[in-house]
């Protein structure tokens, strides 16, 4: 759903996630999109090789895929003494809060909070200088 609201390309051709566990035929276009346009780096599962499908998604994941794609201004003083947020995602998760944008860290997002979460960054898109180079 970010791929397509982010306006960032794919091809619909495109096979080749990066992931070595079984990812659904319908979703490869849009997870090698994520791949190619930075937006899984970082993540645990880049370093593991298994994406997970059928897992759910942490605050902190989203809050890193939003902020590789969208590269939101930090302003805050970023501190590593957040005990709620793993050392991958304190960056991302604190860009989130500088924009307006809450996610809790630790938490596994319901589909309520990703529709949310998906408006709050849909009235960024103009403004997000990583996204620049797809509009």
């Amino acid at each position: 759903m970010a791929i397509k609201l982010l306006n960032i390309p794919m091809g619909q051709d495109a096979v080749y996630t990066g992931y070595t566990d079984q990812v659904p035929t319908w979703l490869k276009p849009y997870l090698a999109a994520a791949l190619r346009s930075g937006m899984t780096a970082g993540l645990p599962s880049a370093e593991t090789g298994i994406f997970g499908a059928e897992e759910t998604i942490t605050g902190a994941e989203a809050a890193v895929m939003l902020q590789n794609a969208m590269d939101l201004a930090i302003t805050t003083v970023v501190s590593d003494a957040q005990t709620d947020v793993p050392a991958w995602a304190i960056n991302a998760v604190t860009a989130m809060a500088d924009n307006g944008i809450e996610i809790s860290a630790g938490d596994s997002l319901t589909r309520g909070q990703v529709a949310m979460l998906l408006y709050q960054i849909s009235t960024k898109t103009d403004s997000a200088p990583g996204l620049q180079m797809y509009q």
